[in-house]
């Protein structure tokens, strides 16, 4: 066991290097123990000059002894306009590149789509089962984001699915699925670093924790994707939790939710990481009707209020659902019945820490989505989609909540590389929308106001049977590194 001055040594030098994407290195660091530089500050922040995602690609396949289902991914990659940055980009041109591989491996960046122009978004289509690369290099690195979107209509598998390509992380929190015949959950994570990473999963239900051995020291190859079958390992539970840690490095991690009941496809869901476990959570974009999943990981019970938020302000539930206790340790759900017509947004408060997301389930549909909550915008966040089809039954909607106060925000849209910016008002727990239908990319920052802002992607068309849905929400944009000089004291220890 490392003493505490190792281990925050070791947090330092991580920080000055993650910070910037440089992951692969981080199992090498030196045995010392390292602090700041005596005397005043000394850090200072520049823009990035490289950055990379992982797209997981076809979500349903890679699994020994499952069988593979086919799917269309399409994968896109973008940066900000140069004018919301808010710094100057590195000089150098640079370039945004999308990278395909054939198999579970992480390809090169060379070939592949790509583009030179700031603001703009590239597209490809994932292979059968491979990863997609994204990479932005010297200018074109500042606030790069990727995601990928699958709208399949098979025999298996029917629905709408996507999610950002997520940045490696220490941890993750993750939900999905349910105890419904035909219910099948895989995890796929995302090793992009030099050396193998050690995955544990800690799964939690409705009566506490779900204690399973297949679910420790799960090896990710070095760059490298790697999938469970997470119903394996709860096949029963009807509200399952995922908590994902790593060992020896970070790695990025998509829940794939897939439903085929019988013969009969009944939904496609991609569910990124949720927010923390925090006393406050907020879902950006709901529409009814559905449920609320909650998970109290700590070692109080939690007592929990769910509300509404419209764009009039906040509302109760209907029924007085909305306020329960969590048990220590479980999970448990709150329906989401007689919605107001639209998009509304959830706060969740509760006296010890939660998790928490919202199943969307349209009447009649063969579809659902999962709707994360999500952390407040601090700086620039976006988010980057495959351009609607104009013939295509789809609206794409940008839903903004704002909580504690009210906020003024600037909303970015971009449209074949032409951006427009406009500024939007919200008040005080209160909810917006934004029609996003003819765009390719969103770009939202908080420019005056004390409330917290959460922003979703909200995508809906279609009627009956043939409706689709999804939700996912705007990811923080990496624009800066900030490094401190640092110098060693002695070994760990």
């Amino acid at each position: 066991m490392i003493a505490p001055r190792g281990a925050a040594a070791i947090r330092t030098a991580v920080g000055l290097v993650g910070a910037a994407g440089i992951l692969a290195g981080a199992a090498a660091l030196p045995d010392l123990d390292v602090r700041p530089v005596a005397g005043p500050s000394r850090a200072s922040s520049t823009p990035v000059t490289d950055a990379e995602f992982l797209c997981p690609g076809t979500e349903l396949t890679g699994i020994d002894d499952v069988p593979d289902v086919s799917t269309s991914v399409r994968v896109v990659a973008g940066t900000a306009p140069a004018a919301v940055l808010g710094v100057d980009p590195p000089a150098s041109t640079g370039a945004v590149t999308l990278a395909v591989a054939s198999g579970p491996t992480v390809p090169d960046a060379a070939g592949g789509e790509r583009t030179t122009q700031r603001g703009a978004v590239v597209t490809t289509t994932a292979s059968e089962d491979g990863v997609v690369r994204a990479a932005g290099s010297g200018g074109l690195a500042p606030a790069l984001l990727a995601a990928q979107e699958s709208d399949p209509r098979e025999d298996q598998v029917a629905g709408l699915a996507s999610t950002a390509c997520p940045a490696p992380a220490a941890e993750s929190w993750l939900t999905g699925g349910s105890a419904e015949p035909g219910r099948q959950e895989r995890l796929l994570l995302l090793n992009p670093g030099a050396n193998p990473v050690t995955v544990d999963i800690a799964v939690a239900g409705r009566r506490g924790p779900i204690v399973t051995g297949a679910a420790t020291g799960v090896v990710v190859p070095a760059r490298s994707r790697h999938s469970v079958l997470l119903d394996a390992l709860a096949p029963d539970e009807a509200a399952p939790f995922f908590h994902v840690t790593t060992r020896g490095g970070f790695v990025g991690a998509v829940l794939a939710d897939h439903w085929l009941d019988g013969v009969t496809p009944r939904g496609f869901a991609d569910v990124p990481g949720l927010a923390a476990p925090a006393t406050e959570q907020v879902i950006p974009a709901v529409t009814g009707p559905g449920s609320v999943r909650l998970h109290a990981p700590g070692e109080q019970d939690a007592v929990v209020e769910v509300r509404l938020l419209t764009p009039d302000g906040p509302r109760a539930l209907p029924d007085r659902a909305g306020v329960l206790r969590v048990p220590a340790g479980t999970t448990a759900e709150v329906p989401l019945t007689k919605l107001p017509s639209g998009v509304s947004a959830l706060q969740i408060r509760s006296d010890e820490p939660v998790v928490a997301a919202a199943q969307l389930t349209p009447v009649k549909a063969r579809d659902f989505a999962w709707a994360p909550a999500s952390a407040p915008i601090r700086g620039l966040a976006g988010a980057v989609y495959p351009a609607l089809d104009s013939a295509a039954d789809r609206t794409r909607t940008l839903a903004l909540a704002s909580t504690g106060g009210r906020a003024r925000v600037g909303v970015t849209t971009v449209a074949d590389g032409r951006a427009q910016t406009r500024e939007l008002s919200i008040a005080d727990d209160a909810t917006l929308t934004l029609d996003l239908s003819l765009s390719d990319a969103v770009w939202v920052r908080r420019v005056a106001g004390n409330g917290d802002v959460r922003a979703a992607l909200l995508t809906t068309g279609g009627s009956g049977a043939k409706a689709v849905i999804d939700a996912r929400p705007l990811t923080a944009a990496r624009i800066s590194v900030t490094t401190e000089p640092v110098e060693p004291v002695g070994p760990l220890g």
